[in-house]
């Protein structure tokens, strides 16, 4: 995340994270991408005027968990994600990506000239390729950086929305 890390340092930015809770996830790694969010969200400087961060997760549909700007601490913020639950399911990310971007960092959600960065944690199954495809990139138009952060041999549709756009980046 160094590049997150070097783009934001001593600038406000937005940071959505996406967390893929279906029942293709074990719980034990979805326990995992808790932990790691909130790995990530320690090397940050929180609050209004800074770093903001919101969450979502997702099967069958998105559900947002909480808003850019809810909570304006490290420590409120970690403690919100860690108070994330699985919810199960299908693996609808299109919903999930087109959630993030007409609700979780919607113009009206955001800031203008702050830099937005979107990392989604799944497993990189969908249940259909085609719509993920589109989804993700309907959402790269808006947004400085997406990441996708798989854990699995299903990364292939994820391989092609990487070749066809320069600022996505995925870690398998």
């Amino acid at each position: 995340m160094f590049f997150i890390q070097t783009a934001c340092q001593g600038h406000p930015a937005e940071i959505f994270f996406l967390l893929d809770s279906s029942s293709s996830i074990w719980s034990v790694d979805f326990k995992k991408m808790i932990s790691f969010v909130n790995d990530v969200i320690a090397s940050f400087d929180i609050g209004p005027d800074m770093t903001r961060v919101g969450v979502a997760s997702f099967s069958y549909r998105y559900r947002p968990n909480f808003d850019l700007g809810t909570y304006t601490t490290v420590e409120d913020v970690q403690r919100a994600v860690s108070d994330i639950r699985q919810i199960y399911g299908g693996t609808y990310t299109y919903d999930a990506l087109d959630g993030v971007r007409m609700r979780g960092l919607s113009p009206t959600a955001t800031r203008p000239d702050v830099n937005k960065f979107v990392f989604v944690l799944t497993d990189g199954e969908s249940y259909n390729a085609a719509k993920t495809k589109d989804a993700a990139m309907k959402l790269k138009v808006h947004f400085k950086r997406i990441c996708f952060l798989l854990h699995t041999k299903h990364y292939q549709i994820y391989w092609q929305i990487y070749k066809s756009r320069k600022n996505i980046r995925i870690y398998v």
